[in-house]
């Protein structure tokens, strides 16, 4: 059995022009319409992740897709 990995509980502030590396959906500063802008990034392979996907993470992968990828698991 893998070892779990460590949550992404950092919320973090993105610009525009930044992705969500699960869904690929724009993230931005908060206030603007339109994009998402609760991120949470992974301590360890320090990607970003939307609020909807970091629960699916939590929720039912229980690994982090980016450490994963990146082979930083």
């Amino acid at each position: 059995m893998q070892a779990q990995q460590p949550a992404m509980c950092s919320e973090v502030m993105t610009t525009t022009g930044a992705y969500c590396f699960g869904c690929l959906r724009e993230v931005s500063e908060p206030g603007v319409k339109g994009q998402l802008h609760l991120t949470l990034r992974c301590g360890q392979c320090k990607q970003v992740f939307c609020f909807e996907c970091d629960a699916y993470v939590h929720e039912s992968l229980h690994n982090c897709p980016g450490c994963e990828f990146l082979g930083a698991g």
